[in-house]
């Protein structure tokens, strides 16, 4: 199995980092009782474990956060004392976090008596853009929330539109989305044959399963190809590293879900390598990262390897190397091994589409800029559809190791990237998104009664660029 990916510079930046010196972890410290000492122990955690603050604090704004702030916390007293002091605490939390461009952040926050927010800039930028007032963005977060918000993200492309719902909705698998439904061989899909589809292979995995010491619950996979020669990939994380390692290292004993995985993986590569030999015909390529939350980035060269001549920088990443707010490293460039290292140079001949939407994240983000990169670099087809994507493409990272990610203040947990990472032209998409070439609009009862507009444009761009 092709094994080595991910980040050819991130091993250089780890040798550099070491193993980190006091680390900013305050678990449980039993000193902490009121605001004004939250807020200064976290304050000072997210200085020195967040990495984005050369886009969210470019003129030191971050040391003006502390002085506004912390007087109004004074103010709000012991934690706990009065639930609209802590309401309001909260809050004011909540208004500092909301527009921070890390992708990945979560502020996980209680008075331990009944008020808990989770607060993501992420889904307050979808909840802003559903047309959600700041009130109501800020209760949605809190737990138990109003329904009424809920549902508004519920019916959007963020939750709905996703593998899964694909699956079952647009292709006509019966049963796609419910507990299980896997596919025997690689021809129509069980319930089908799946709509657009002549050929077609699927795995749904039940919520919850366990490969390994992974979990990768709920997982769906689809791979297919049309009776034109378009080839179409479909996931819904990136996990399959983890079904391909039961099944190289477990043979007839892995789980008959990795052994699918593994199939559909081997096919999906076989059709690509036979057109390049000559031995079948393959119109355009199609892949699916709507609602894909991202994963495990040794995936990366299962996936996109076999689509790339030569090692392909993608991106440049840094990281913190110190606890000072300001320190980072120089930054590295972001390769993804190709076939061989002495490629040809020259990408497919092939018109690429590549689906995503607001919940593409991660390494999905980073997958597009794969594509990208293949565009900019070798001149490859490619054509980016559907809506923008999340950005949030800095990857997490264990604490311990770099200068940065997550850390615990008391009972209250921050969740942020540990590497910055910027498109391989110095663009940042964190907090951003990738915006599409082409934008489709997401409507939810015509996605719901079968209409994927989305896919439907993604074939027209195919099948109007076929060589």
């Amino acid at each position: 199995m092709i094994r080595k990916a991910f980040l050819i510079a991130f091993a250089a930046l780890l040798l550099l980092s070491g193993c980190r010196p006091g680390i900013t972890m305050r678990d449980g410290n039993p000193e902490i009782t009121t605001w004004a000492g939250f807020f200064s122990s976290w304050w000072s955690g997210m200085n020195a474990n967040y990495v984005f603050w050369d886009l969210d604090s470019p003129g030191n704004e971050w040391d003006t956060v502390y002085e506004e702030t912390l007087p109004k916390m004074e103010r709000y007293g012991v934690i706990g004392s009065s639930a609209a002091s802590d309401k309001a605490a909260i809050r004011d939390l909540y208004d500092i976090v909301k527009t921070l461009k890390d992708g990945h952040y979560v502020l996980t926050i209680s008075n331990g008596k009944g008020i808990t927010g989770n607060f993501r800039p992420v889904y307050c930028r979808v909840m802003r853009n559903a047309g959600m007032t700041d009130d109501e963005i800020f209760e949605a977060q809190l737990t138990p929330s109003p329904e009424t918000y809920s549902r508004l993200i519920e019916e959007s492309d963020f939750h709905s539109e996703n593998t899964a719902a694909i699956m079952e909705r647009v292709f006509g698998i019966a049963g796609a989305s419910g507990t299980a439904g896997l596919s025997r061989g690689f021809g129509p899909a069980e319930g089908g044959p799946a709509h657009y589809f002549s050929r077609a292979g699927y795995v749904k995995t039940p919520p919850g399963l366990m490969i390994g010491e992974e979990s990768v619950g709920d997982f769906s996979l689809f791979v297919g190809m049309t009776d034109d020669d378009i080839l179409y990939l479909g996931f819904s994380g990136f996990s399959l590293s983890a079904f391909v390692d039961d099944a190289t290292q477990n043979g007839d004993d892995a789980d008959a879900w990795s052994l699918r995985v593994y199939d559909l993986v081997k096919e999906y590569a076989s059709i690509i390598l036979d057109y390049e030999n000559g031995k079948a015909d393959l119109g355009g390529i199609i892949i699916d990262l709507r609602g894909n939350g991202g994963g495990d980035p040794m995936d990366f060269s299962l996936l996109w390897s076999p689509l790339l001549p030569e090692d392909l920088t993608v991106a440049r990443i840094r990281i913190k190397t110190s606890d000072n707010r300001l320190s980072y490293s120089l930054w590295h460039d972001m390769e993804i091994e190709g076939r061989s290292a002495n490629g040809s140079g020259k990408a497919l001949k092939l018109p690429i589409a590549v689906l995503v939407n607001p919940r593409s994240v991660s390494c999905s983000e980073i997958s597009t800029m794969v594509f990208m990169a293949m565009r900019d670099t070798y001149g490859a087809d490619v054509r980016i559809i559907g809506g923008t994507t999340a950005g949030g493409n800095g990857p997490l990272a264990a604490n311990e190791i770099l200068n940065a990610g997550t850390f615990q203040v008391g009972e209250s947990r921050t969740r942020c990237a540990g590497i910055e990472l910027r498109y391989i032209d110095g663009r940042s998409f964190e907090g951003i998104g990738i915006a599409p070439d082409i934008p489709v609009s997401f409507n939810y009862g015509s996605f719901m009664s079968g209409t994927d507009a989305r896919l439907r444009v993604a074939f027209d761009s195919i099948r109007s660029r076929m060589y």
